[in-house]
C-alpha cells in the first residue's frame, strides 16, 4: 500500500502486487491520513481535536469539550460577565467543604457583583440566582468582584473570609478603587458595608483593587497583611503603580491607601505596576513571607516587554522595585510577562520555591501565541526569561496563551504541583471561543500546549473561555482540587451572562 506521508503506514488506496516491496510502498492499510506524517497508528494523542493515532477518537481521554463538564454556573443577566475572576474559598460557611467565588464585574452598569456558591459542586447545572450569597456594587462602573481572593479565617469564627477588589469606586476621587474583606458565613443578600475591612484609593484613578493576594504577616507586627494593586497610581511617575501592603483588620474600619504598612512604587511611568500581585508565602527560606510583583508595562526588555520582582521580607516601608532582591524582565517588546504569576513550591525536588510566570502577548509561538516560563529557585539578580529553566508555547498565533495561570495542586497525585493555563482567544472549537490547559509537572526545556495533557475547549465563538482558571479546591469531596475554568463570554444563561465550567479532576485519564 503507498505511504505517501513516508510515516511507514500505508492507506487503503490501491495496493500493488509484487514479489519485492516498492519504494513508497508498505505492508498493511492502516494509516488513517497519508497526507500527514503525524498520524499514524501508535502516534502520540494530544489535545488538539485530531485523531493523531487512529483510534477513531480525536483527542486523549483527558481532553474534553467544556461542554462535557462535570458542572456549570451561568450568569443569567445579559451582558454581567460570569466568570470574568474566580477564587476558592477554604470553607465560606463552616461545613469543612470548599466553597467557590465567582466575579461578574460588569452587572448592572458596571456595578459589578460575585457570587458564592456553597461546596460539594459535583453535578448539575447553576444559576447566578442560586447562589448560597450575593454581594452587588452600588456604583456605576464599580467593577466589584474584578479581583477575587480566598483568605484564611481572620475574626475566629472558623469561617473562611473573601477580599473583594472595585478599582472603579469613586470614594476616593474618580475609579481611585477600593477593597473590601467581608467575613465568611454570610448568606443571602450582603450589604457592602458590612466589611470586616475596608481599603480606600486616595486620589483619582489609583485603581486601587484591580489585583490581592493574601501575603501573611509580612511586616512582622503579629499581624496578617495582604496586598493589594494598584496599577493607576502616580506617584513615582504617570501609570508607574504601586502595590500596598495593607494590615488586616476586623472592627469594620475604613482606611486609605495612605495607611498602607509599606508601597512598592513602579520604577518609571507606564510600568502599570500592581495589575498582578502575588503573595508566594517564604521563598528565601528564612520563614518570612515574601512578596510577588509584576508591572506588565516595563520597558527594560523593549517597549512593554513586562518584568515581574521579589522582594524579601520582612517588609515595613516603602520601596521601588528597584530594590527587588530579584527582578526577571520580559525577552522582547510587546510580550507584557508578568501578566499571570502561579506558584508551584518545589516542583524540580531541589528544595527551593519555583514560580510559573504567564507572558500572553509572547510572539515565539506565532503572533501573540503566548507563552508560559518556568523559572526554578532559587533566584536572585537580574535576568531576562530567555534564561528560564522551561518554557511553554501556545498553540497558535493570538491565543493570548498565559493570560491566566493557576499552579497551586497536584492534580494527577505525583507530588508535584501542575499549572492550568488559560488562553482564552483559542480558536479550537470557535472563533475566541477559548480554552484552557492542564501542563503537568515537573517541566523542562520547550514544550508546546499542544502536548499538554489535559485541554478544556471553548464551546461557541466568543465564550472566551480561560479568561480566569482555577485549582479551586476539592469542590466534589473527592479527595483531589478540581478545575475551574471561568469563560464570560459564554451565552448559556444570557446573552454574555458568562459561564464556569467545573471538572472533577479524578475523572481525568493521563
Amino acid at each position: 500500500y503507498a505511504d505517501g506521508d513516508g510515516d511507514g503506514f500505508g492507506s487503503d488506496g490501491d495496493p500493488v502486487e509484487a514479489c519485492s516491496r516498492p519504494v513508497g510502498f508498505v505492508p498493511g492499510a492502516t494509516d488513517c491520513n497519508d497526507e500527514d506524517s503525524s498520524v499514524f497508528p501508535g502516534a502520540l494523542e494530544v489535545c488538539d481535536g485530531i485523531d493523531t493515532d487512529c483510534d477513531d477518537i480525536p483527542d486523549p481521554t483527558s481532553c474534553r469539550p467544556l461542554g462535557t463538564s462535570d458542572a456549570f454556573i451561568h450568569g443569567s443577566v445579559e451582558g454581567m460577565r460570569l466568570g470574568a475572576s474566580l477564587a476558592s474559598i477554604e470553607d465560606w460557611d463552616g461545613d469543612g467543604v470548599a466553597d467557590l467565588a465567582v466575579g461578574a464585574p460588569d452587572q448592572d452598569a458596571g456595578r459589578g457583583a460575585v457570587f458564592v456558591f456553597r461546596g460539594p459542586i459535583a453535578t448539575g447545572t447553576r444559576l447566578s440566582e442560586d447562589a448560597y450569597a450575593t454581594l452587588t456594587g452600588v456604583g456605576d462602573g464599580d467593577a466589584t468582584g474584578y479581583a477575587l481572593a480566598g483568605l484564611p479565617d481572620l475574626d475566629g469564627d472558623g469561617r473562611s473570609e473573601l477580599a473583594v477588589g472595585t478599582w472603579g469606586d469613586d470614594e476616593g476621587g474618580n475609579a481611585a478603587g477600593a477593597l473590601t474583606i467581608h467575613a465568611g458565613g454570610g448568606d443571602g443578600d450582603l450589604s457592602p458595608d458590612d466589611f470586616l475591612v475596608r481599603y480606600e484609593g486616595e486620589r483619582p484613578g489609583q485603581n486601587v483593587g484591580i489585583a490581592v493576594d493574601f501575603v501573611g504577616d509580612i511586616d512582622q507586627d503579629g499581624r496578617p497583611d495582604v496586598v493589594v494593586g494598584a496599577p493607576g497610581d502616580d506617584e513615582a511617575g504617570v501609570g508607574a503603580g504601586v502595590a500596598l501592603l495593607m494590615p488586616t483588620a476586623t472592627d469594620g474600619s475604613t482606611l486609605s491607601a495612605a495607611d498602607a504598612v509599606a508601597r512598592i512604587h513602579g520604577a518609571v511611568e507606564g510600568d502599570f505596576l500592581g495589575q498582578v500581585v502575588n503573595g508566594p508565602g517564604d521563598l528565601g527560606g528564612d520563614g518570612v513571607p515574601d512578596l510577588l510583583v509584576a508591572a506588565p508595562g516595563d520597558d527594560v526588555g523593549g517597549d512593554d516587554a513586562g518584568a515581574f520582582f521579589i522582594l524579601d521580607g520582612p517588609i515595613d516601608s516603602d520601596r521601588s522595585t528597584l530594590d527587588a532582591s530579584t527582578a526577571w524582565y520580559g525577552e522582547a517588546a510587546g510580550d507584557q510577562a508578568g501578566g499571570a504569576i502561579g506558584t508551584p513550591g518545589d516542583v524540580n525536588d531541589d528544595g527551593y520555591a519555583d514560580l510559573v510566570v504567564g507572558a500572553p502577548d509572547q510572539d515565539v509561538g506565532g503572533n501573540g501565541a503566548g507563552l508560559i516560563y518556568i523559572v526554578y529557585g532559587p533566584t536572585s539578580g537580574t535576568s531576562t526569561l530567555a534564561n528560564a529553566d522551561a518554557r511553554i508555547l501556545g498553540r497558535q498565533p493570538g491565543d493570548r496563551a498565559g493570560n491566566a495561570v493557576d499552579a497551586t495542586a497536584d492534580i494527577d497525585g505525583d507530588g508535584r504541583h501542575d499549572v492550568l493555563v488559560g488562553a482564552y482567544i483559542d480558536d479550537s472549537a470557535a472563533i475566541n471561543a477559548g480554552a484552557a490547559y492542564l501542563v503537568l509537572g515537573p517541566w523542562s526545556g520547550t514544550s508546546y500546549l499542544t502536548d499538554a495533557e489535559g485541554g478544556f475547549i471553548g464551546e461557541s465563538e466568543a465564550d472566551v473561555a480561560g479568561w480566569a482558571v482555577s485549582m479551586a479546591g476539592d469542590l466534589d469531596g473527592g479527595g483531589v482540587e478540581d478545575i475551574v475554568i471561568g469563560a464570560p463570554g459564554g451565552d448559556a444563561g444570557a446573552e454574555e451572562g458568562g459561564t464556569v465550567y467545573i471538572i472533577a479532576s479524578e475523572g481525568l485519564v493521563f
